[in-house]
């Protein structure tokens, strides 16, 4: 299987759901959010 890169724009409820499931299915996620306060979740 080829590697993929997916962006994620939105750190809320959804997003951030959906970047960990990827990240979980080895997936290279870029997260973008207009608040940086969203990447202590990470």
């Amino acid at each position: 299987m080829s590697a993929s890169t997916i962006g994620v724009l939105g750190l809320g409820l959804f997003g951030s759901a959906v970047a960990r499931t990827l990240a979980k299915n080895n997936v290279d996620v870029i997260a973008i959010d207009k608040t940086w306060i969203m990447w202590k979740r990470f």
